[in-house]
């Protein structure tokens, strides 16, 4: 517990985040196996082993923002070794599962600030081999392409679609991320071309008055537990929240798929993800009430154990990534770096006037704390262990005090956004004045406060 620290007013939720990093420690080694479905857990289980389409590719999302990325070197090592092993081994369908997995990976890539060199060799191998299986999927049709038979993880069983958002979204990430890493390297393959004309004529997400669909032959009709119709939102983070027009379908997006037929077939991770696709909205308030209502209030297939295990079907099976995500759900609400931005406290409720963190993590390896004071950031320290040009939004302050860090320049560049040079290895602390002390984050609970988990 030197790392990953939080320090908010919803004690309960505090309590249930940090037994996750704990359990984060108890069940995933780096020379261990990859973190099955149990878990921590030991007993008979209709679901033994690796699950792809949701379960460990959401688990490993934990390690990230957490700073414990030792945890997941365990997953990076078998995606390295045997990928393509395990692509061989399942239907061609479900290609968009491994997608989901190949981002986990990319991930780990850039909140430990490798270099793209380093990056293009792990990524690109196992993108072109995904890239092999949707091509039979493909089908141009009138200068579009369409992508048939393909999978949105067990709506009605594991039929498949014409079109699948889930799909569609997986194929547009990868060429994008193949393409973002050859414009880097400057060294553009004879499969570039193809890239950018797929990704220009593939057909957009399907989207109907209720929002982004099942696929084009399939709406979002009934209540169902996965959010893998919004992979583009989260966790591949194509969409752009800030557009107006896109933000409007997201929430409608949202509202539907959470609120149809009461909410009767969701499951715990519905609710773990709702929050986290809420809080890449920038809605503290709703990311923080799923929170609330998972920890608290039924969760339609799936039980919440008092020891913050999670089961389901009547307890039969238990699975780990359900609160693993909860606990990066809290992260995106304290930490984004979205866009190449970071983003400091972007979605914390109203009530959460006096909260703070303790060496978070970012994408692009910058590792973070903050702690905001009467409902105002009161100062950010900044290590950068890439050497990476940082970008920070600070739109509430009106000016920008460099309080620690030789070496660093900060540069303004409008709208509250500021580049902020930062030696490889080197630390910055940002305030809007001079002489702001960065305060040591609490890491204890206050005298007489409630465990809500355990006892004391």
């Amino acid at each position: 517990y030197t790392t990953g620290m939080i320090d908010i007013p919803d004690r309960q939720l505090e309590n249930f985040y940090h037994i996750q990093l704990y359990k984060l420690a108890a069940c995933s080694h780096p020379d261990g196996p990859v973190m099955d479905c149990l878990g921590t857990f030991y007993k008979t289980t209709q679901w033994p082993g690796i699950w792809w389409n949701l379960n460990v590719p959401l688990t490993y999302l934990s390690p990230l923002a957490t700073n414990r990325l030792e945890q997941g070197a365990n997953y990076v090592k078998l995606l390295d070794e045997r990928f393509e092993k395990i692509l061989a081994a399942h239907d061609p369908a479900r290609c968009g599962d491994f997608v989901w997995a190949l981002h986990t990976y990319y991930a780990f890539l850039r909140y430990s600030g490798a270099e793209w060199p380093r990056i293009a060799q792990g990524f690109v191998p196992k993108a072109e081999a995904l890239l092999r299986i949707y091509e039979p999927h493909l089908e141009e049709r009138n200068g579009v392409f369409h992508l048939l038979d393909t999978e949105s993880p067990e709506y009605d069983g594991f039929k498949t679609y014409t079109n699948s958002n889930y799909n569609l979204a997986a194929l547009r990430w990868l060429l994008t991320t193949l393409i973002e890493l050859s414009d880097r390297s400057g060294v553009r393959p004879a499969a570039y071309a193809r890239w950018v004309d797929l990704r220009a004529r593939l057909h957009p997400a399907p989207v109907d008055a209720n929002g982004y669909r099942i696929a084009s032959d399939q709406a979002v009709d009934k209540s169902h537990r996965h959010f893998s119709h919004l992979l583009a939102f989260y966790p591949l983070h194509l969409c752009d929240p800030d557009d107006p027009q896109t933000r409007a379908v997201l929430e409608r997006s949202l509202d539907h798929w959470l609120g149809i037929d009461g909410g009767r077939e969701l499951a715990g991770y519905s609710y773990t993800g709702g929050a986290s696709l809420w809080a890449l909205l920038g809605n503290g308030e709703r990311a923080h009430a799923l929170l609330k209502h998972f920890l608290n209030e039924p969760i339609g297939m799936g039980l919440l154990l008092p020891n913050t295990f999670y089961v389901e079907s009547g307890g039969r099976n238990p699975v780990i990534e359900t609160p693993l995500s909860a606990a990066t759900a809290v992260t995106e609400m304290l930490l984004q770096n979205r866009n190449g931005i970071l983003r400091i406290f972007p979605a914390v409720p109203e009530s959460w006037r006096e909260c703070s963190f303790r060496e978070l993590r970012a994408e692009g390896g910058f590792v973070v704390s903050a702690s905001r004071e009467s409902g105002k950031l009161r100062w950010v320290r900044i290590r950068n262990e890439s050497g990476e040009q940082c970008r920070i939004l600070l739109p509430e302050w009106d000016t920008v005090c460099r309080t620690d860090g030789p070496g660093c320049r900060i540069v303004p560049e409008g709208d509250g956004c500021y580049a902020v040079s930062i030696p490889k290895g080197g630390t910055v602390v940002l305030a809007e004045k001079r002489g702001t002390k960065a305060r040591t984050v609490r890491t204890l609970p206050p005298p007489g406060a409630r465990n809500f988990y355990g006892v004391k």
